[in-house]
């Protein structure tokens, strides 16, 4: 048997040369299937296509799955624009019923939609860059999502929960009249005002001799700043009123407030100092644009959107006398912020960040760029988080000279997600005992303690004031700080947070719709046919799509395994000695595992978990994880709590490498921790925004006994 090994590999070689490129887990994958189903009687590319398209052509409960409308561009032509049909999409997954079914008839019992209480849909548009993002712009692409409000804010934070509605290339998009705001208007005008049926007077989705009527209507458009200015047509920075919502942020050359310190946004440190325009107020702005148009000359005309800071454009989504009928515009309301774009893209804080190490560096910490590397390369990270989650790496002496180039902190928003939490510990134990820049220090710190409400908004729920407190709070300490001449218009943004969690009750952010994007890249960077571009890339997507919303179970959050397999023999040993499964019982082991939050804990991380009879907090180091009779269980090395600090939203642990270990069921962890041990065994780990609430608090949550093994 050992001499045909050598055969087998040099086979196996042979045939993966042979084909062309795929990755190697794709290729296993793809044997493996073959294996256990056999070779497909049709399968080659053009049945592949056919195949797909055969799937489609099933979904046309509410006319065919993909709409054409006409789109105007800006030289007075035409051209087409294709887009996927939700009714006709919903009413096919509804129909095969699985995963998004199952979610759909659970959400609509505990929050039913009717013609008076409609559902809220939820729009996010942004760009996406298939293929290599440094060799070309041509596939640079528009991407339109979809999703409910309903479905929770859990839920929305997988990216399986979206629908793609369109996509489209940004070149062709710019060409277009009114940019991707005439995308959106045509998109909203067939959703509504469609022969098929209208949302607002519901639509019927069937499975068998199950029914169920859906009602929605138009409830946020969640996007950053660049996808606001181009689908709702508002200047922004480039005309003289830089907000939507505000009537009295005016700023043109030469005014007394534009020639005083500091930017716009450093004048307007409340709400309380803000006029809020009306929804009503906005579409009466477009309205007497419209009637000026041609009617005074170009040089006046564009003083005239240069004041009300309106791109025009008689294609505006703003414009659109179909929705405006059926008053599904409602801009003030519905236009809302993304709030990772605005504190972590390029963010409120990536300004914040390297004002707070410049200060330092010119004063109390010369070399405090190359300290934070040392510093922060002793963190450790959840072993999931790793190869995303490295801020030293931000430190690098090449990364330093291009923040320095840029007057920014560059980073992504993952990265700057990550480093907030460590940076504010460093900040607290070293900046602020030792008198360096605490006024800098204390605005980095208000705003890292507003990224943490953001992020805990859907667990702690404080109510909107509370929010706003802590972000005028941040503004006070900026001026305070000295930073007034950097605050750009995302600092404003912030103001408006609260206003927005009080009418949505969420305020979603975009990590997930950042990861939906993965499904663009992956299909579209292979693509060849450019002539077909789209329309083969949106037939891929949707396919994929409709696999996984139909899959059973797709949206529950229950502990499971990754990569479970049976146990070794030297485990098995283990734990037959140790009594916890008996001889020939099954029993499966994984390193890692899935957790009902949908956090993934992994061999060698520290995890906070629910407490210990006799308790405060319960932390512990994971050895592995267990699965006996489908019951998960977690095998843990303890970790002894020494203290908690509310200040520095820390813990302090002491291990002891005597110890033995334990188990608890895998449900009763909480979450994996970023964490840093001394040369003495002193453990810190830093609390999860959701979790440091809990800090002095007594847990109202079950507590477990447990014994040792191995002891």
């Amino acid at each position: 048997m050992e001499g045909e090994r050598p055969q087998k590999l040099r086979k196996l070689n042979n045939f993966k040369r042979s084909i062309p490129f795929c990755s190697q887990s794709a290729l296993s994958a793809i044997l493996d299937l073959v294996e256990k189903e056999g070779v497909p009687e049709l399968h080659n590319e053009k049945q592949l296509k056919e195949a797909s398209r055969a799937e489609l052509a099933k979904m046309c409960h509410y006319g065919p799955i993909f709409e054409q409308k006409v789109a105007r561009t800006v030289d007075g032509g035409t051209t087409t624009l294709l887009f996927l049909n939700l009714l006709s999409y919903l009413a096919a997954s509804f129909a095969q019923g699985g995963g998004f079914a199952d979610l759909l008839e659970r959400c609509h019992q505990s929050s039913p939609s009717s013609y008076a209480r409609p559902w809220h849909g939820i729009f996010y548009s942004d760009e996406v860059h298939p293929g290599n993002q440094l060799s070309s712009t041509t596939r640079k692409t528009w991407a339109v999502y979809f999703s409910f409000k309903e479905f929770g804010q859990a839920t929305l934070s997988k990216e399986d929960a979206w629908v793609t509605l369109l996509i489209k290339r940004s070149t062709e998009v710019s060409s277009l009249e009114a940019s991707i705001g005439q995308c959106f208007k045509l998109i909203l005008e067939h959703m509504f005002t469609s022969e098929w049926g209208n949302p607002c007077h519901g639509v019927l989705l069937k499975q068998q001799e199950k029914s169920l009527k859906l009602y929605w209507t138009v409830g946020m458009f969640l996007q950053d700043g660049s996808a606001q200015k181009h689908t709702f047509g508002n200047k922004q920075d480039s005309g003289s009123r830089i907000c939507l919502h505000c009537k009295n942020i005016f700023s043109c050359s030469g005014s007394a407030l534009a020639e005083s310190e500091g930017t716009i946004s450093s004048k307007f440190l409340t709400k309380a100092s803000l006029d809020l325009a009306t929804n009503q107020e906005v579409l009466d702005a477009w309205q007497r644009m419209k009637k000026r148009e041609g009617k005074v000359t170009k040089d006046e005309w564009k003083k005239w959107q240069q004041a009300a800071g309106i791109k025009f454009s008689q294609q505006a989504l703003l414009l659109s006398d179909a929705l405006l009928e059926q008053k599904l515009l409602q801009p003030c309301t519905q236009y809302t912020h993304d709030w990772m774009h605005g504190m972590c893209s390029q963010g409120v804080l990536c300004t914040v960040v390297f004002l707070l190490l410049k200060s330092l560096a010119e004063d109390a910490l010369p070399n405090v760029w190359h300290l934070l590397h040392g510093y922060l390369e002793a963190w450790q990270y959840p072993s999931v988080q790793k190869k995303s989650s490295s801020p030293h790496k931000l430190f690098t002496q090449q990364a330093i000279a291009g923040h320095k180039k840029a007057q920014t902190f560059k980073c992504s928003a993952s990265e700057m997600l990550s480093l907030a939490h460590p940076l504010a510990y460093f900040v607290q134990t070293v900046c602020i005992p030792n008198d360096a820049m605490v006024p800098q220090c204390q605005a980095f710190l208000a705003w890292a303690a507003v990224l943490d409400m953001l992020v805990a908004l859907p667990t702690l729920k404080p109510e909107p004031p509370t929010l706003l407190a802590t972000v005028e709070k941040a503004l006070s300490l900026t001026v305070a700080a000295g930073w007034e001449d950097h605050m750009k218009p995302k600092f404003h943004w912030a103001l408006h947070y609260s206003d927005a969690y009080a009418t949505h009750g969420m305020l979603p952010a975009c990590w997930s719709l950042e990861r939906k994007h993965k499904s663009i890249r992956k299909w579209g960077g292979n693509m060849c046919n450019t002539q077909a571009y789209e329309k083969g890339l949106l037939e891929e997507v949707t396919c994929e799509h409709f696999a996984t919303w139909t899959e059973p179970g797709t949206f529950e959050s229950k502990v499971s395994l990754v990569k479970a397999h049976n146990a070794s023999k030297k485990v098995r040993a283990f734990l037959e000695a140790e009594k916890v499964i008996s001889s020939g019982q099954t029993c499966l082991t994984s390193f890692s595992c899935k957790l009902g939050s949908g956090a993934i804990a992994s061999k060698n991380d520290v995890v906070l978990h629910q407490p210990l009879a006799g308790c405060s907090f319960s932390g512990a180091t994971v050895e592995a994880f267990l699965e006996v009779d489908s019951y998960m269980l977690a095998l843990l090395k303890p970790l002894g709590f020494l203290s908690s600090c509310q200040r520095t939203k820390s813990l302090q642990w002491s291990r002891n490498a005597k110890e033995g270990l334990y188990m608890v069921p895998a449900e009763a962890i909480l979450a994996p921790l970023v964490w840093t041990a001394s040369k003495a065994g002193v453990v810190t780990t830093l609390l999860p925004p959701h979790y440091s609430a809990l800090i002095g608090q007594k847990l109202q949550v079950p507590t477990w006994s447990f014994k040792l093994y191995g002891e």
